[in-house]
């Protein structure tokens, strides 16, 4: 009497082969080959003659190039290194069968009774979701990782853009830094005389310029020096008591050619009203007469 069902042992059907492994009880050694289910037998196909030399004398049944296990002999287990094989052992010769494959699983619930394989169906099923469960939370887990990887790289990056002076600079030492920066300038400010307003724009050649000339060029530098001075204050919140004094050369078409700290307030402040100064050119051309470049130098408050 058939063990399998109908519809898995009509001989018409061409049974499909599987990859798979056996291992024999006294041995252990692995023998690749194909299996397929036919009617009630389980049979095992050698890949070439050395493998069916191997493990001819596996089961005394053989035939051909092929030995044949009978179903209700086998018991099913789930399960295999990876975690989607089916695992057979034949209860008379202890032979095991590893078929690489979990479509197999599906013929065999065809061809066996169900209660026979139906518990390990279900393990090797919760076996599969673990693997895929698994292998998803790595793949979520790297790419977090990666992605705070770049978060942190993208903001190191724009915080250097922005900060290149604070590279390796503890908070702790970048405030005693500002703290003995904030002293040095307070002290430079209070040693430094400070420039009458009568000189705020003194420049260099006045002599051989005309005097028209020269009062074009002091009201050219003082506009400029009202302008700058408005937009400063914008950027520095501490009064400097003393200004700072600006040295420039300006050429004949307004363009700024040099500029330095004559007169220090301190190296924050000079760095501060050095930005703002270049950030105002370039200017209107000379006035004409000026002879170019100019030199001249502008007190700042």
């Amino acid at each position: 009497m058939a063990v399998g069902r109908s519809a898995a042992s009509s001989d018409d059907k061409i049974p499909k082969k599987y990859p798979a492994r056996l291992y024999q009880a006294d041995s252990g050694e692995p023998i690749s080959a194909l299996v397929s289910i036919q009617g009630d037998d389980l049979l095992i196909s050698a890949i070439d003659g050395e493998h069916l030399h191997k493990f001819e004398a596996a089961k005394a049944s053989a035939s051909g190039d092929s030995i044949s296990f009978l179903l209700s002999s086998l018991q099913v287990k789930g399960g295999g290194s990876e975690g989607d094989k089916v695992v057979l052992i034949d209860s008379v010769s202890a032979t095991t069968i590893i078929i690489n494959s979990h479509d197999f699983l599906g013929e065999l619930r065809l061809a066996m009774p169900a209660q026979q394989i139906k518990g390990n169906f279900q393990r090797l099923k919760f076996q599969r979701f673990q693997s895929n469960f698994r292998n998803g939370v790595v793949w979520v887990v790297f790419a977090g990782v990666v992605l705070i990887f770049l978060f942190i790289v993208t903001t190191a990056i724009m915080y250097e853009s922005k900060h290149p002076g604070h590279k390796g600079v503890s908070v702790s030492e970048q405030e005693d830094e500002e703290q003995a920066t904030s002293q040095s300038d307070d002290r430079s400010a209070e040693s430094v005389e400070a420039v009458s307003e009568e000189y705020a724009v003194t420049y260099y050649d006045s002599e051989t310029m005309s005097e028209e000339a020269n009062q074009a060029l002091t009201s050219y530098l003082t506009a400029f020096r009202i302008k700058t001075q408005s937009k400063m204050r914008k950027f520095i919140a501490k009064p400097m008591l003393n200004g700072v004094v600006v040295e420039l050369t300006i050429g004949a078409s307004g363009k700024l050619l040099d500029s330095c700290i004559a007169q220090s307030a301190g190296v924050a402040n000079d760095k501060l009203v050095l930005k703002v100064v270049r950030n105002g050119f370039p200017l209107q051309p000379l006035p004409k007469g000026v002879q170019s470049p100019i030199r001249a130098k502008i007190l700042l408050k």
